[in-house]
């Protein structure tokens, strides 16, 4: 059984991939909104919070996590966890072009994680920190969602591919593609699950959240998962 780990509801569009290539898997995911969001927490602290969650995912009877937050992947290296966990920023996955433009949360960027990894390539890093934000109240077309689109990408220098490095911000593909018509949009955590080895199963997908649930009911029903959700104290 595979664990799949976020802070938010950015964490089912990976789900929703990895039941398109693997209907049969067997997924738990731990939505972990009811703590201080990932990319707020303190380095050390942000790591032990990691640890506690795929613990609850290890009690739930997952071998295997998933991270499916950028974040929180910053901090894997210090995490120790009692069962392997994959993160989203992985070498094993890197995109394609020789200009690269990187938008995520203030810790994504500021790790510098993307550089390193894309250290042979010419790369422009953007802030998208409200974009998420917008993602877990519940997208609307409005003006809103537009200035929020243009102030960040306002900046980015023309880039041969877009690295959407937070999970959240698939959602967003529409509005980007018509901002960005010749930019290869590229998703890192669907780039990781297309490259997991899981175990088949029944098909069941379950939830554990420390928050509210209706965020996470909304998403899997816009992405047509079959989720039960269940609070996680």
């Amino acid at each position: 059984m595979l664990g799949v780990l976020d802070w938010g509801v950015g964490s089912l569009f990976s789900v929703q991939r990895l039941r398109s290539l693997h209907p049969s898997v067997d997924v738990v995911v731990f939505s972990d909104a009811g703590s201080t969001p990932y990319g707020l927490q303190p380095r050390r602290q942000l790591a032990r919070r990691v640890e506690w969650a795929v613990q609850q995912l290890a009690n739930e009877g997952v071998s295997e996590v998933l991270l499916a937050c950028h974040a929180a992947s910053t901090v894997l290296p210090i995490a120790r966890c009692v069962v392997p966990v994959v993160g989203v920023i992985n070498a094993n996955g890197c995109p394609p072009g020789e200009r690269v433009g990187v938008v995520g949360g203030r810790r994504t960027v500021r790790s510098q994680a993307w550089r390193r990894l894309l250290c042979d390539r010419t790369v422009a890093q953007r802030v998208a920190q409200p974009w998420s934000a917008l993602v877990e109240q519940g997208l609307h077309n409005d003006e809103v969602l537009q200035r929020a689109l243009d102030a960040v990408l306002r900046g980015l220098p023309a880039v041969d591919v877009l690295v959407l490095a937070c999970t959240h911000y698939p959602a967003l593909t529409p509005w980007l593609e018509q901002r960005l018509p010749s930019t290869v949009l590229w998703d890192p955590a669907g780039a990781v699950v297309e490259r997991l080895h899981v175990a088949r199963g029944s098909g069941v997908c379950r939830a554990l959240t420390t928050g509210p649930p209706a965020a996470l009911e909304r998403m899997a029903a816009a992405l047509e998962i079959p989720l039960t959700v269940s609070l996680k104290a």
